[in-house]
């Protein structure tokens, strides 16, 4: 841990009051998955729209059906010599992490799912982008939930609200993200863990 690290948590500690700060952390968390949201629908557009003018450009409509082959060989490529580690997607990732790893996800999936989804989804790959963004997000607010030094239970928490984010995010639809959550990964129906729930859907919607 960083000194500069140990000097936060400690002025933390001190000056905010945890449960307070578990709702800065949510709406935190909330306003980086709409983030994240954002960066996959508009990475993804933009790569689809330069292979179409590609295609166009070449005149052979037959490139889109090979595309979505380019695709795939870029992120296996993508995968094996840069991210250089297994990639799990979406809730499933989500969950082992909850209850194998102590609710912690490896940095690496914050950018990486972003990359690899917008390269397969570009090229004209046949998968949605939830399940990704779901990933990058709940990656991101797990390292935060752990650079803040938060308990493993407000780490699940965290990951909820980025879950919460990323799909309020993509639908526009924050009550139904909260709902979501909250069935999913099996959070408390308590008044703890509805309003940072709600506070990072409607952060990840603006």
């Amino acid at each position: 841990m960083a000194l500069w690290q140990r000097r936060f948590i400690k002025w933390r500690v001190r000056h905010i009051p945890y449960n307070r700060f578990v709702l800065v952390m949510a709406g935190i968390v909330g306003f980086g998955s709409g983030l994240v949201a954002v960066l996959i629908k508009s990475f993804s557009r933009i790569i689809r729209e330069w292979v179409n003018g590609q295609i166009e450009i070449s005149s052979l409509p037959v490139l889109y059906f090979i595309s979505p082959l380019l695709g795939i060989g870029l992120v296996v490529l993508f995968v094996k010599f840069i991210v250089q580690d297994k990639m799990r997607q979406g809730i499933p990732s989500s969950l082992y992490a909850i209850s194998r790893r102590n609710g912690i996800l490896k940095r690496r999936f914050a950018w990486a799912s972003i990359i690899g989804s917008s390269l397969t989804v570009g090229f004209g790959g046949s998968v949605g982008l939830e399940g990704p963004t779901i990933s990058s997000g709940a990656s991101l607010g797990s390292n935060l939930a752990r650079w803040a030094n938060l308990n493993y239970k407000t780490r699940t928490l965290m990951i909820g609200c980025a879950a919460t984010g990323t799909m309020a995010a993509i639908f526009k639809a924050p009550i139904a993200a909260v709902i979501f959550a909250v069935e999913v990964f099996m959070l408390d129906l308590t008044f703890a863990s509805m309003v940072p729930l709600l506070i990072a859907s409607v952060a990840a919607v603006l």
